[in-house]
């Protein structure tokens, strides 16, 4: 995916975002999707499931098609995000790498 300048209009009108990369178990566009109700569908990788619930995770293309087809729940994407990755919790971490 190339560079966009505004993320948010990017992703106006998407249902789902399909993360296949076989090299990164985290994606920005992936948790900044889901933090706007976009069903993340993610391909397992080392860390995937460190990282992700299990529900996001695809190991073949049958349990993609399956994550496709199945339930949308934009509030428990939402809410994963909030728990997991508040920005209170974010700004913690930075004051303690930039030493305030």
């Amino acid at each position: 995916m190339p560079f966009q300048a505004d993320l948010n209009e990017w992703l106006e009108g998407m249902d789902f975002i399909l993360q296949s990369s076989y090299k990164e178990a985290y994606g920005y566009v992936v948790s900044q999707s889901a933090a706007k109700g976009i069903k993340p569908i993610i391909q397992m990788t080392a860390g995937a499931l460190d990282t992700w619930p299990s529900s996001w995770v695809f190991h073949t293309h049958d349990e993609a098609v399956e994550m496709f087809l199945g339930a949308y729940e934009p509030e428990t994407y939402r809410a994963y995000i909030a728990d997991m990755y508040p920005l209170s919790k974010r700004c913690k971490m930075l004051d303690e790498i930039c030493g305030l």
